[in-house]
C-alpha cells in the first residue's frame, strides 16, 4: 500500500511514468484482483504463491502492523489510493482502467458496511474476522482519518451526497473523541466507549495519517499530497 503511495509521489516528483506503471500494477493486484476474489474483502496475509494465510498472527490479533483477520481501515485507504491512481492517469494521459472508480466505491462501501459501528458504537473498528465479526473493537486514529480522506475524495469525484455524509460522520467522531484538547494532537487509540486505550498503540504514534486528513480538504484529488499542495499553491499564485 505504501509502496503504491511512494510510486505515486515519485510520479509527481519526477514526471517519470515508469512509477505510475508500477503503481497501476500494485493497484490492480490489491485494489481490484484480491477484493474481487474475496467478496469485497481485502485480506493481507499470503504466502509467496498468493495463497491466503487465514490464521496468520492468530495469536497476535492486536498486532499494530500485521494483525489477524481483516482491517477495514485499509479497505478505505486502498479506495483512496485508487482515486489517486486515477488522478495520476488523467494527468499523464493514460487510458483509465474502467475498474478504478467502481472498485474505489466498492472498497469504501465494504469498509463502512463491515467496519463502522458494528457494535452499535460510533467509529470504525481496528479489525474484523472472516465472518465479519469484530476482532479488535478499538478505534485507532488512522482508521478514522483514512475513512475521512476517502469519503471526501469520493464526494468530490462523484458528487454523491452520501460520501459527504460519511466524511462529516468521520470528522464528527474525530472532533468529539480523538482530538486531544488538553495535550494537543490526536488520541491514537480509544475503546468502543471512546476511552483512551493502549491495546494496539501503547505510545503516541506518527502524525502521518492525521496530518493528511487535515490537508486533504485543502487540496484537489491528486496522485500525492505533495503534488496536490503544489497544484494548490500554483492556483493561489495565479
Amino acid at each position: 500500500m505504501h509502496t503504491t503511495e511512494a510510486c505515486l509521489a515519485l510520479t509527481d516528483a519526477t514526471g517519470e511514468t515508469r512509477w505510475l506503471d508500477r503503481a497501476l500494477h500494485l493497484a490492480k493486484r490489491f485494489g481490484h484482483d484480491i477484493p474481487e476474489a474475496y467478496g469485497g474483502r481485502l485480506p493481507e496475509h499470503f504466502d509467496s504463491g498468493w495463497n491466503l494465510l487465514p490464521d496468520y498472527d492468530a495469536n497476535e490479533p492486536s498486532d499494530d502492523l500485521r494483525p489477524w483477520g481483516l482491517t477495514p481501515g485499509h479497505f478505505a485507504e486502498w479506495a483512496g489510493l485508487l482515486l489517486k491512481v486515477e488522478s495520476a492517469c488523467i494527468a499523464h494521459d493514460y487510458d483509465i482502467p474502467d475498474w478504478l472508480l467502481p472498485d474505489a466505491i466498492a472498497l469504501f462501501d465494504s469498509a463502512i458496511d463491515r467496519g463502522w459501528a458494528p457494535d452499535g458504537q460510533p467509529g470504525m473498528v481496528y479489525t474484523i474476522g472472516w465472518d465479519d465479526e469484530i476482532s479488535i473493537p478499538n478505534r485507532p486514529y488512522w482508521v478514522q482519518a483514512e475513512m475521512a480522506n476517502t469519503a471526501l475524495m469520493l464526494s468530490r469525484r462523484t458528487g454523491d451526497p452520501r460520501f459527504e455524509y460519511y466524511y462529516r460522520l468521520a470528522w464528527d467522531y474525530i472532533a468529539s473523541t480523538l482530538i486531544d484538547l488538553e495535550h494537543g494532537g490526536w488520541r491514537h487509540e480509544v475503546d468502543a466507549d471512546g476511552n483512551l486505550s493502549t491495546v494496539i498503540y501503547p505510545t503516541r504514534e506518527d502524525l502521518y495519517h492525521d496530518f493528511q486528513a487535515t490537508l486533504t480538504p485543502l487540496i484537489p484529488i491528486s496522485a500525492s499530497v505533495a503534488g496536490g499542495l503544489r497544484t494548490q499553491m500554483l492556483k493561489i499564485k495565479t
